[in-house]
């Protein structure tokens, strides 16, 4: 190139050979250059070749994990921050403690779930998760839900570590109220996990422009897709039970089963995976197997979830009874092939099943026992010392000590009696019609008016046109509220009984209120009149039945009752009771 060069300005080279060598020189300079560009090219396509199936592993893996997480059912799984704050909030979650997720989210756990010395108790053992960085052995509490009522959760707790601190703690919860008769279905923290993807995604396009930036980018995605595969694997690994995905057929030939399975059955994963062992279905003991199969037909033709209990045999040969909830996966859009699930032991609960139907039946029969054949005793002793009485011989003080036996007798028949009549209303076996308050009062009223030894008066004015609808022990309600300003009192007494009605949130009810200016009673023993067995603080004889017979009746018949000061504020001037219960066929 310099010869030619030089040949234009006229020049003539002194030395053509060395011209030459230049050239060479320069020319296989630029071959290398272009090889190397080449090889970079290269390097680059294999990048980009490489990106692609991370972010196709990536997306894989969260489908996987998605699909496992969101139909594994019965499991509530907050997520807290290491201060108890609450992050995430799965559908099971609002199912078993009752807060939406709107309600829940920037809440405590401690304040929101936990009552009294047990929010202590959360808070040091979240402390040693986040000290210690290992999770938390499973434990039972008892949780105070949304609608106030308490339930008892088995859970355990597992911290997420990152760069070696707990950044984030979850916690899986079964409601074992009922003996662990349901388990709540999983909810994942997919959102988060999808927003990451985005953001590992959007990252990982950026490394079509620089090679450098590529190589960091892809790291970071490899890191999260470890992270979710990891989380996925505690997740499942601390559920009581075996998350599954199987085929619709009469195997129930198993694609997917988790390390709960061994737990469960005593085959490991391995075992039952294309029943390359022992196929699921061989596990069903032979008498469920029919039931199994036509729940689980009916449930994917009505397009819902199905829940069902039977019973399996495990590898040891002990028979477990299982709960089984699951739905239905349709690869084309028309029929179900596979199905997604979650199966528990709940051997335990079912036993105390059985054994509470046995204690049951023994109760009745007892039960029986007393209403009947020593209530027959009773008053054949009451019939012996009646007649006693009547003998002129005996002498005043052997008449006061049969009176006395008499008294015990006569109270031993009305316990029973009682008795008798919550058994009645607990089995529903008195049918219900509607009542005039007013003729019921106005048979009950007199009974209290002449009461030897005693100045009793009360005071009621029949009010016609108040129905309720309720049974004959209605009477019972009344007749038990005036026997107890009877007794809980001496000397004079007037009682007031009045009857009105009223209307409470657009629904009308019956007012019958009941008061007297005996001793009262103070706000301590209020709180705790109509309890079973509680009596009062005078001397009169009782069993403690009578008010807790009233409020189960005014329960039973869809009412309320309490009691209050006659002068408020005061509680020595005297009491009254107020029942009020719907009007006429306002009862459902």
């Amino acid at each position: 190139m310099l010869h030619m060069s030089r040949r234009r300005h006229g020049a003539l080279p002194p030395a053509t050979g060395a011209y030459a060598m230049v050239d060479q020189v320069i020319n296989k300079g630029l071959a290398k250059e272009a090889d190397d560009l080449a090889e970079c090219r290269a390097r680059l396509e294999e990048t980009e070749k490489r990106h692609r199936a991370i972010e196709t592993a990536l997306r894989a893996a969260l489908s996987r994990f998605e699909a496992i997480f969101e139909n594994t059912p019965m499991v509530a799984i907050p997520g807290f921050d290491p201060d108890g704050t609450i992050r995430h909030w799965n559908r099971a979650c609002t199912e078993l403690y009752g807060y939406s997720r709107s309600e829940a989210l920037g809440r405590k756990m401690q304040d929101l779930l936990f009552n009294g010395e047990d929010a202590g108790k959360f808070e040091e053992l979240v402390a040693r998760i986040v000290e210690t960085g290992a999770a938390a052995p499973e434990q039972e509490w008892r949780l105070k839900v949304r609608d106030g009522t308490f339930k008892w959760v088995y859970s355990s707790m597992f911290p997420i570590v990152e760069d070696g601190r707990v950044v984030e703690i979850f916690c899986t919860g079964v409601d074992i109220t009922s003996l662990r008769q349901t388990l709540e279905e999983l909810r994942s923290v997919r959102d988060r996990l999808e927003k990451r993807v985005e953001e590992r995604s959007s990252e990982l396009r950026e490394t079509n422009r620089s090679l450098a930036g590529e190589i960091a980018r892809r790291k970071q995605s490899e890191e999260a897709l470890k992270d979710s595969q990891r989380f996925q694997s505690t997740l499942i690994g601390n559920l009581p039970g075996m998350v599954y995905r199987c085929l619709n057929d009469r195997d129930w030939t198993m694609e997917f089963v988790s390390e709960g399975c061994l737990e469960l059955t005593g085959y490991r994963p391995d075992d039952l995976l294309g029943n390359h062992r022992i196929s699921y279905n061989d596990l069903i003991v032979p008498e469920d197997r029919l039931y199994v199969w036509q729940e689980v037909q009916k449930g994917l033709q009505e397009h819902r979830v199905f829940r069902m209990t039977y019973r399996i045999t495990t590898a040891s040969g002990t028979e477990k009874w299982v709960y089984e909830q699951g739905r239905g996966i349709s690869r084309s859009g028309a029929t179900y092939a596979e199905m997604e699930g979650f199966i528990t032991d709940i051997t335990e609960r079912k036993m105390a099943e059985i054994a509470l139907q046995e204690a049951k039946a023994q109760a009745e029969l007892y039960l029986d026992l007393i209403c009947h054949d020593i209530n027959n005793m009773n008053q054949a002793g009451v019939g012996y010392l009646e007649f006693a009485m009547e003998a002129p011989e005996i002498s005043a003080e052997t008449r006061r000590l049969i009176a006395c036996t008499l008294q015990a007798l006569r109270d031993s028949s009305r316990l029973i009696s009682n008795v008798s009549k919550l058994q009645r209303i607990r089995s529903g076996e008195m049918a219900k019609e509607t009542i005039d308050v007013s003729a019921v009062l106005s048979e009950t009223v007199p009974i209290f008016s002449g009461i030897p030894g005693r100045n009793i008066r009360v005071n009621y004015t029949p009010v016609s046109g108040c129905y309720v609808v309720a049974n004959e022990l209605i009477k019972d309600v009344f007749s038990n509220i005036l026997g107890n300003a009877v007794k809980h009192s001496t000397g004079d007494l007037e009682i007031g009984v009045s009857l009105d009605t009223i209307y409470l949130q657009g629904r009308k009810y019956c007012r019958i209120s009941i008061e007297d200016n005996g001793p009262g009673i103070d706000d301590e023993t209020k709180a705790r009149l109509f309890t079973r067995f509680h009596r009062g603080d005078t001397k009169a004889s009782g069993k403690g039945l009578g008010l807790y017979l009233v409020r189960t009746l005014v329960e039973a018949f869809h009412g309320m009752v309490w009691a209050e000061d006659r002068v408020p504020g005061d509680h020595s001037k005297g009491c009254r009771f107020v029942v009020i219960l719907p009007f006429g066929n306002n009862v459902k």
